[in-house]
């Protein structure tokens, strides 16, 4: 299964079961918060990677956080996928965590 959003820019952003068991594995804390990362997706401020420039680095302030922790950051990868004859957006979530 997965979810997919629209972020403010109009581009369409999905993110997979498998991906979200990898950000639980990585970033327990980031359990019971799908909805926030999918909220900081939609609506959330966002950056380029200066390491990948087809990285976007999404982040939305929140509430009830980790202690020390006001954001929440999510990583998009923006790739163009060839179906046919043509190329369509194919952006995903790579990872997401607290700052």
């Amino acid at each position: 299964m997965k979810d997919v959003v629209i972020d403010q820019w109009g581009h369409e952003i999905y993110l997979t079961d498998e991906r979200w068991r990898h950000i639980l594995f990585r970033h327990p804390d980031m359990d019971g918060r799908r909805e926030q990362v999918l909220l900081t997706l939609k609506n959330g401020g966002r950056e380029e990677n200066p390491i990948g420039s087809s990285k976007y680095i999404y982040s939305k302030k929140f509430k009830h956080l980790r202690p020390g922790k006001k954001r929440i950051c999510v990583v998009v990868q923006f790739e163009m996928k060839k179906t046919g004859t043509s190329l369509l957006p194919n952006n995903f979530v790579v990872t997401a965590f607290q700052i």
